[in-house]
């Protein structure tokens, strides 16, 4: 992949859903290291919720395109909490949408397109450290609910994309954290609508931004 960009044209492709290095789903069981962890948190597991560094785009071609660099400049991000919705957070107002997509009298697109003029994208950045007590194991990273796609990089690289909304995904980035670094950065560019919105769509209360402000 040249540069490690993403390839935003399988957004709106209904072939690709978990297929970028996702794990296929399994049990959700906890993994603790010895008995005595038991009744407390589990040391092979890390957490990173949290204040990440935000930047909100209108649309995928206004999006940060080199954000996830080691090296990129966040001076203009913001900071939003994680887990949570931003919309939620000052960058929108929940939506119900009933038998109509949540796109409608917005831009008129057929399936098998996504809109473009505004099509909200939220480029998400934080650092982590992974534990010496690991000690050469596996490392994955778990995100427990996404709408409704985001692809992700790990130290620059470009390490996996996903849609499914309401399910986890999971993904092994052992081989994408540099050696010899203390704190590694974690990039995740998280996408309104792609082409499983067309079959996610269903009554309920959904997450709609409008074009009111944000970092960007």
């Amino acid at each position: 992949m040249k540069d490690n960009q993403f390839p935003y044209e399988i957004l709106k492709d209904p072939r690709i859903f978990k297929s970028e290095n996702c794990l296929p789903a399994h049990s959700d069981n906890v993994v603790y290291a010895s008995a005595w962890e038991l009744s407390r948190e589990s040391s092979l597991r890390r957490s990173l919720n949290g204040a990440w560094k935000f930047s909100w785009s209108e649309n995928v071609a206004s999006a940060p395109k080199d954000f996830f660099r080691t090296d990129a400049d966040l001076s203009a991000f913001a900071e939003i909490q994680v887990p949570g919705h931003m919309q939620m957070q000052g960058y929108g107002v929940p939506q119900y949408a009933n038998y109509e997509y949540p796109w409608d009298g917005r831009e008129d697109i057929l399936p098998g397109e996504i809109p473009e003029k505004f099509n909200p994208v939220g480029s998400y950045v934080r650092n982590f450290a992974v534990p010496e007590t690991w000690g050469g194991q596996p490392v994955f990273l778990r995100f427990e609910g996404v709408e409704s796609g985001f692809a992700f990089w790990v130290d620059g690289k470009f390490a996996g994309y996903s849609e499914d909304t309401f399910t986890p995904s999971e993904f092994e980035i052992t081989d994408f954290l540099e050696d010899g670094v203390r704190e590694h950065r974690l990039a995740v560019q998280v996408f309104t609508w792609t082409a499983s919105s067309w079959m996610e769509d269903q009554d309920f209360l959904r997450r709609l931004s409008h074009g009111d402000g944000g970092a960007g």
